[in-house]
């Protein structure tokens, strides 16, 4: 018998939380308006990119038979493992985002 784990769909941020969080950062730190839409130019179009990043998508095969229960299990643990990484690694690229997207408007 093969079983099939669907995992949730991948952890993301929206666009618009990205740009307000980003805009609200830099406009703290002092920058003028012109200096935070160049930041933003640069900087969304690479949170874009780092969503294609952590959306990794797994399959497994499962031949041992597994009852119902235990595959239910399997599935919630290995989901949030996977959630976990996932924002793990969008946090640490958001960073490195961040820091670009300062030393651009500081130009």
């Amino acid at each position: 018998m093969e079983s099939w784990i669907r995992f949730d769909k991948p952890y993301q941020r929206t666009n618009p939380q990205l740009e307000q969080a980003l805009r609200e950062e830099l406009l703290k730190l002092g920058f003028t308006d012109q200096a935070v839409a160049e930041a933003l130019k640069v900087a969304l179009p690479l949170f874009n990119e780092s969503k294609d990043v952590v959306s990794v998508r797994m399959k497994a095969d499962i031949t041992v038979p597994l009852e119902e229960s235990q595959l239910k299990a399997l599935n919630a643990d290995l989901s949030a493992k996977l959630a976990d990484y996932q924002k793990s690694v969008s946090d640490f690229i958001s960073k490195i985002i961040v820091l670009l997207a300062i030393a651009h408007a500081s130009r």
